[in-house]
Order: C-alpha cells, then structure tokens, then sequence
C-alpha cells in the first residue's frame, strides 16, 4: 500500500476577460500518490481509443454532498492543549542552520565555487546539493475532478472532504490528509469536527500561503524601517509594495535572500583568513557532493559562535540594531520553512510553524495566527491518534 494525500483550492476561470464578469468558480483538487517501494515501476499501456463526450462527462463528475450546519459550531468543542517545549530544537533545524551560515559566507569569499567560469549557486541550488539523497521514493501528481461549485460553499468542502475519504477507503487508508489554505481550513476543520463519518480525515494547513501571509508579517514590522528604500533600489517601486505584504512571493524570497546575505557581510569583517580558507573548502566539499559532517565542523562551529557573539553585542547596543538583527532571524525562519518543506522533515516543519505564531499576532494576522495553533495542536497530537504504520510512511518515508 502506497500513501496519499490531497490537495484542494480555488479553480477560478475568467470566462469574459474584457469585462471581468461571469467568471466560473469551482472547487479544484490534485492527488499527491507515493507507491509502496515494493510497487512495480513499469509504465501503463494507455488506449488511444477516443471516448465518447457522455461518457466523459460522467467520469468528471463529483456528486455534491449537501451540508447541514449544526445548531452549535462544532469548533467551540475543541479544548486547547499545550504545545511541544518551546526549548525543542530539532538536529535537522540545526544542520539547516549550518548549511545557510555556510550559503550566506560563502557569497564574501572569492574563492567558494570551485568552478570560476560559473557564478556561486543560489541559495535554494545550494540547499538541494547539501542534503540531495538517492535514497527516495517519487510522488505523482493526479489531477481530481472539479467540484463544480462556489469553493467558500461549505456544501463544496463537505463534498472535497467526502471525496477524498471515499478515494482513501478505497486504497485501505485508515486515515485520510486533506489540504486547504486558511480560508477553506477554518470551515474544513469545522465540518470534520461536526459529522462522525469525517472522522478518519485530517485536515492541513496549506504552506504556500501561510509563507505568503508571515512574508507579509515580516513586511508589517519593518514597515518605515528603510527596507522599502533599499528594495527599490533594484525593483520597482509599485512591486515593492506588493513584496513588503508578500503577495510578490518569488520577488519578495528574492529580496529577502539577497538582504539577510548583505547583512551577514558585516559579521565576517572581523574573520580570521584561516577561518575562511576552512569555509571555503568545506563550501567546496558541499558543492562537489563530498560526505562532511557539517554539525561537527570546528570551522562550522566557531562561525557560529563568533556570530551569536556579535548578535548579542550588536542587539545591546541599540535598538535600531535590534530591529535589523531581528529581521535577520525572521528571513532564516523563513528559509527553515522551505527547507522543511523541501526535505520533508515533519518535526521541522512543525517547529518552524511554531516560531511563526508570535509574528502572525505582532503583525495582526490573527485568522493565520489561531489556525497555525489549531493546526498545531492537531498535528501534535497524530502520532497518538495515527496507524502506526500509516503514521511512518507519513513522517518518516523515503525521500
């Protein structure tokens, strides 16, 4: 048995584009399929027969399930429980805190990139390098069936939640994951709180958006900070008030990489030559997809230090500093997020969640602010509540 998962959100499609009007709102999904390990690989011989228009337009349906709301909102029943120590601190979160120390160093040493025909790789080139594993297994992207149907109807969520169920049962999962952004989350877990046949579904918080939304946090606390100056600098100005709210999302990462690296060239003026002549190679070693055990690096670890040094020293001295030197941990929290994501890691991915609470609230994104608790709270609680066996394949599959 493989796992499953499934993904739903708004599928809007402008039918008259002059005018803006009459556009087709429905509810889109995609099914994310890992096969077993043990599964075959060969392709599928596909028909190339032409199917007849009625009998496609019956195998793209999905009936609409009706909802009735209950008399009493099911999500004034969840009790609120406490979450991990805030004192965890994942071994992944500080090997991802190693290898973007050892990114943002590289770009002031000359000599990093082994090849001086080619410029250094980016950060997320970089990231893939150091922790790229043979060792995985692929997921398949399949398209679902549209639910034709106002997204935000919770009759429409009702049918997405049913159907993914359905599609579960079917392949003997005991539970089944369903994803939706904030909007369509609240209502989601709200309907699954409500009826007992939704039982086995679990409802996640889409991570696209939820970045997009803390990107916007980070944006809301150096607002008047001079950030806006220097990104207009390079972009223009009528995307940079995009950016700073974090709708912009590739050009806002952009900035926000290119930003925290400026910054981090402060802290290696004081730094020893032979310190990095040591990080150049061990950056060479990363590139070149040579074993280095990063964590127990001297070099690593003197970086490290030295920084944490200076940020105490700098965050003393006054506030303005302060503010920057806390803009810098934002834009790392940030990076931690994708590097879960990009590696799977569920206990990071967690963790970094966690650590975005407190700016949700500062910067008055309150929904993302009580639904990532939610979230958290529920997703803390899986490893009790899961198959076992279902429970590994989603935390700790190959990749």
């Amino acid at each position: 048995m493989g796992f499953f998962q499934f993904v739903f959100d708004n599928a809007d499609f402008n039918v008259v584009t002059i005018s803006g009007h009459n556009t087709f709102h429905s509810m889109g999904g995609i099914g994310c399929v890992t096969l077993d390990s043990g599964r075959s690989r060969h392709t599928i011989k596909r028909s190339t027969k032409l199917v007849k228009a009625d009998v496609t337009e019956e195998f793209g349906k999905v009936a609409i399930k009706a909802y009735k709301k209950p008399f009493v909102s099911a999500l004034s029943c969840i009790k609120v429980s406490s979450l991990f120590p805030d004192e965890l601190n994942p071994r992944s979160q500080k090997l991802s805190f190693v290898l973007d120390q050892l990114w943002m160093a590289s770009m002031t040493l000359p000599d990093a990139n082994p090849n001086l025909d080619a410029p250094s790789p980016s950060w997320g080139e970089f990231m893939q390098l150091a922790s790229k594993k043979e060792n995985y297994e692929r997921t398949r992207i399949e398209i679902l069936p549209f639910i034709n149907l106002q997204p935000t109807n919770p009759s429409s969520i009702y049918t997405a939640l049913n159907f993914a169920r359905e599609q579960s049962s079917l392949h003997g999962m005991e539970t089944c994951f369903v994803t939706f952004d904030q909007s369509l989350y609240a209502k989601a877990k709200e309907i699954v709180a409500s009826d007992e046949i939704l039982q086995g579904v679990v409802v996640r918080l889409g991570g696209f958006h939820l970045l997009m939304s803390f990107m916007g946090s980070v944006g809301y606390t150096m607002g008047s900070s001079g950030l806006e100056v220097l990104w207009e600098l390079v972009y223009a100005p009528a995307s940079v008030v995009h950016m700073m709210t974090g709708h912009a999302y590739a050009h806002a990462l952009q900035a926000h990489l290119l930003t925290s690296v400026t910054f981090f060239t402060f802290m290696m003026t004081e730094m020893e030559d032979k310190t990095k002549e040591n990080l150049s190679a061990l950056h060479k070693a990363v590139i070149g997809q040579k074993p280095a055990d990063l964590e127990d690096e001297k070099v690593m670890q003197t970086l490290i230090e030295k920084n944490q040094q200076w940020l105490k020293t700098e965050k003393e001295r006054s506030r303005t500093g302060r503010l920057w030197l806390n803009y810098m941990e934002q834009v790392s929290l940030i990076k931690l997020f994708i590097y879960a994501e990009r590696t799977g890691d569920w206990v990071l991915h967690l963790n970094s969640i966690r650590q975005m609470i407190p700016y949700f609230h500062a910067a008055g994104h309150l929904a993302y602010a009580k639904s990532a608790r939610i979230y958290l709270q529920q997703m803390q609680a899986l490893q009790s509540t899961m198959n076992e066996t279902e429970f590994g394949k989603f935390t700790l599959a190959k990749r």
